[in-house]
């Protein structure tokens, strides 16, 4: 985009912004919903089901999903990986999908956006319908209000048979734990924060937190395996057993948000594939340990049960 249309476009947001209370009262008069935009990859899309959810549960809004986020760009942080919608190929549920005409036009007048995705819902609890919600909410507040329906879901049938074996070699296995090293696109971007000393600080704080070591097992999930070679098996204390778990890969994901959920101690990355995969976990006395920043200069608000390790 030139410099031109750079200056064309804030003119009309300003313009529109101006002429939002107008078009409120326009638009109610035709459209009913709170319309969410879908995008990213399985987790984000996960945390905004949630979102929706918390709208239609706590506030009553009729609430539907605008999917085309997927078709009009659909790729990763780098750009270089495209994203699909995967969620109702994950879970047993059934999304409600938008008008597109209704989305569009509520995009384009009454868009919504956290003013900080990762604090409270003030935004969301003062919002009438209908309007467009552009932003994940990365806020313990929200996750903790909807612990309940998180545990309701269920993964597909399908999902859980690919990955039986590993499944039921997690179960046998009493202080498993899932440590996740996320690679990939986060490498060398703002949430490139996990480094070897993370995982140190982590593992360590893990052994010490373990009232025994009796039936330890680590399962290791990660986009980056030469590098987790490399730098990470070393971190491991010597004779306690792990599991590379490489069988599935970004097309198949699934398998892995599943297997991770069913771990019962956790390690992981500032990722949202980690962090929704330990809200899943349906064991009590889980040990779930996070890194302290979700990204450079942004503390993480982590569930008051997950203990937050300093990031290099």
């Amino acid at each position: 985009m030139g410099r031109e249309d750079c200056f064309f476009e804030r003119k009309m947001r300003s313009v529109r912004k101006r002429l939002r209370p107008l078009a409120y009262w326009l638009l109610k008069k035709k459209y009913r919903h709170v319309v969410i935009e879908q995008k990213g990859g399985l987790a984000s899309q996960l945390g905004l089901y949630v979102v929706g959810e918390y709208l239609r549960r706590r506030y009553g809004h009729d609430v539907v999903y605008d999917l085309s986020w997927f078709e009009a760009d659909g790729m990763d942080i780098l750009g270089s990986s495209s994203r699909k919608w995967e969620l109702e190929n994950c879970f047993e549920i059934q999304v409600p999908h938008a008008d597109p005409a209704e989305a569009a036009t509520l995009k384009n007048w009454l868009p919504l956006k956290a003013d900080n995705q990762f604090g409270s819902d003030s935004v969301l609890a003062n919002a009438q319908a209908p309007f467009y919600w552009v932003s994940e909410m990365s806020s313990a507040e929200y996750k903790i209000k909807m612990a309940d329906f998180l545990q309701s879901l269920k993964f597909k049938t399908a999902v859980v048979d690919a990955v039986r074996e590993e499944s039921e070699e997690i179960a046998r296995w009493e202080n498993s734990v899932c440590l996740h090293v996320r690679r990939g696109d986060f490498v060398g971007s703002v949430h490139d924060i996990c480094g070897l000393g993370y995982y140190r600080r982590a593992i360590d704080f893990l052994l010490q937190k373990l009232p025994s070591r009796d039936g330890l097992k680590f399962f290791v999930f990660s986009n980056g395996f030469d590098w987790v070679k490399e730098n990470i098996l070393p971190l491991l204390p010597s004779g306690i057993p792990v599991q590379l778990m490489q069988k599935n890969d970004n097309d198949h994901m699934h398998g892995d948000f599943f297997l991770m959920s069913r771990c019962r101690h956790a390690v992981g990355a500032n990722s949202g594939f980690y962090i929704w995969s330990t809200l899943l976990n349906p064991q009590a006395g889980a040990i779930v340990i996070e890194p302290d920043k979700i990204i450079r200069g942004v503390k993480n608000e982590t569930v008051p049960e997950h203990y937050r390790i300093e990031v290099d």
